[in-house]
Protein backbone atom coordinates (compact mmCIF):
# COMPACT_ATOMS: atom_id res chain seq x y z
CA UNK A 1 0.00 0.00 0.00
CA UNK A 2 1.36 3.42 -0.93
CA UNK A 3 1.82 6.00 1.77
CA UNK A 4 -0.04 9.24 1.43
CA UNK A 5 2.45 12.13 1.16
CA UNK A 6 -0.20 14.56 2.48
CA UNK A 7 -0.78 12.56 5.63
CA UNK A 8 1.44 13.49 8.53
CA UNK A 9 2.56 11.33 11.42
CA UNK A 10 0.93 11.59 14.80
CA UNK A 11 2.99 13.49 17.34
CA UNK A 12 3.83 11.97 20.72
CA UNK A 13 1.51 14.50 22.37
CA UNK A 14 -1.37 13.60 20.04
CA UNK A 15 -0.79 9.90 20.66
CA UNK A 16 -0.84 10.52 24.42
CA UNK A 17 -4.08 12.50 24.10
CA UNK A 18 -5.63 9.70 22.06
CA UNK A 19 -4.59 7.09 24.66
CA UNK A 20 -6.04 9.26 27.44
CA UNK A 21 -9.32 9.71 25.55
CA UNK A 22 -9.54 5.96 24.90
CA UNK A 23 -8.92 5.15 28.60
CA UNK A 24 -11.52 7.74 29.67
CA UNK A 25 -14.09 6.28 27.29
CA UNK A 26 -13.37 2.75 28.49
CA UNK A 27 -13.65 3.75 32.15
CA UNK A 28 -16.94 5.59 31.51
CA UNK A 29 -18.42 2.88 29.30
CA UNK A 30 -20.30 1.04 32.05
CA UNK A 31 -21.77 4.26 33.43
CA UNK A 32 -22.86 5.39 29.96
CA UNK A 33 -24.49 2.02 29.28
CA UNK A 34 -26.25 2.14 32.66
CA UNK A 35 -27.61 5.62 31.93
CA UNK A 36 -28.80 4.44 28.53
CA UNK A 37 -30.61 1.44 30.03
CA UNK A 38 -32.23 3.70 32.64
CA UNK A 39 -33.37 6.15 29.95
CA UNK A 40 -34.95 3.35 27.93
CA UNK A 41 -36.64 1.96 31.06
CA UNK A 42 -38.10 5.39 31.84
CA UNK A 43 -39.32 5.76 28.27
CA UNK A 44 -40.97 2.33 28.45
CA UNK A 45 -42.57 3.21 31.79
CA UNK A 46 -43.89 6.50 30.39
CA UNK A 47 -45.34 4.69 27.38
CA UNK A 48 -47.03 2.15 29.67
CA UNK A 49 -48.50 4.91 31.83
CA UNK A 50 -49.70 6.84 28.77
CA UNK A 51 -51.30 3.67 27.44
CA UNK A 52 -53.17 3.10 30.69
CA UNK A 53 -54.37 6.71 30.78
CA UNK A 54 -55.46 6.50 27.15
CA UNK A 55 -57.36 3.28 27.77
CA UNK A 56 -59.12 4.87 30.76
CA UNK A 57 -60.09 7.91 28.70
CA UNK A 58 -61.40 5.69 25.92
CA UNK A 59 -63.44 3.57 28.33
CA UNK A 60 -65.02 6.69 29.82
CA UNK A 61 -65.68 8.19 26.37
CA UNK A 62 -67.42 5.00 25.30
CA UNK A 63 -69.35 4.80 28.58
CA UNK A 64 -70.65 8.31 27.92
CA UNK A 65 -71.58 7.33 24.36
CA UNK A 66 -69.27 9.91 22.79
CA UNK A 67 -67.59 9.34 19.44
CA UNK A 68 -64.08 10.34 18.47
CA UNK A 69 -65.65 13.14 16.44
CA UNK A 70 -67.56 14.39 19.50
CA UNK A 71 -64.37 14.60 21.55
CA UNK A 72 -62.42 16.08 18.65
CA UNK A 73 -64.96 18.87 18.27
CA UNK A 74 -64.84 19.72 21.96
CA UNK A 75 -61.05 19.51 22.43
CA UNK A 76 -59.79 20.93 19.16
CA UNK A 77 -57.77 17.76 18.68
CA UNK A 78 -57.99 15.63 15.55
CA UNK A 79 -59.77 12.27 15.60
CA UNK A 80 -56.44 10.67 14.67
CA UNK A 81 -54.65 12.28 17.64
CA UNK A 82 -57.38 11.15 20.02
CA UNK A 83 -57.27 7.61 18.64
CA UNK A 84 -53.49 7.48 19.01
CA UNK A 85 -53.77 8.76 22.58
CA UNK A 86 -56.41 6.17 23.45
CA UNK A 87 -54.49 3.26 21.93
CA UNK A 88 -51.10 4.19 23.39
CA UNK A 89 -49.57 5.04 20.02
CA UNK A 90 -48.88 8.51 21.33
CA UNK A 91 -46.58 7.68 24.22
CA UNK A 92 -45.79 11.18 25.44
CA UNK A 93 -48.93 13.34 25.57
CA UNK A 94 -48.65 16.74 27.21
CA UNK A 95 -50.45 17.51 30.44
CA UNK A 96 -52.50 20.10 28.59
CA UNK A 97 -53.67 17.46 26.11
CA UNK A 98 -54.67 15.10 28.91
CA UNK A 99 -56.43 17.90 30.82
CA UNK A 100 -58.39 19.00 27.73
CA UNK A 101 -59.53 15.47 26.99
CA UNK A 102 -60.37 14.67 30.61
CA UNK A 103 -62.41 17.86 31.04
CA UNK A 104 -64.57 16.99 28.01
CA UNK A 105 -65.43 13.76 29.80
CA UNK A 106 -66.17 15.57 33.06
CA UNK A 107 -63.01 14.20 34.64
CA UNK A 108 -60.18 15.86 36.52
CA UNK A 109 -56.57 14.83 36.06
CA UNK A 110 -54.73 14.13 39.30
CA UNK A 111 -51.01 13.41 39.39
CA UNK A 112 -49.54 11.79 42.45
CA UNK A 113 -45.85 11.67 43.26
CA UNK A 114 -44.64 8.71 45.30
CA UNK A 115 -41.27 7.64 46.58
CA UNK A 116 -39.82 4.88 44.44
CA UNK A 117 -39.18 1.59 46.16
CA UNK A 118 -35.58 1.58 47.33
CA UNK A 119 -35.31 5.40 47.43
CA UNK A 120 -35.79 7.08 50.75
Amino acid sequence: MKSNPLRRSTTAEEAAQARHARKSAESERDQILKLGREAFAQKDRAATMAGRIGASLRAERERLGLSLSDVAGKTGMSREAISKLETGQRSNPTLLTLLRYASVLGLDLDIELRTLVGNS
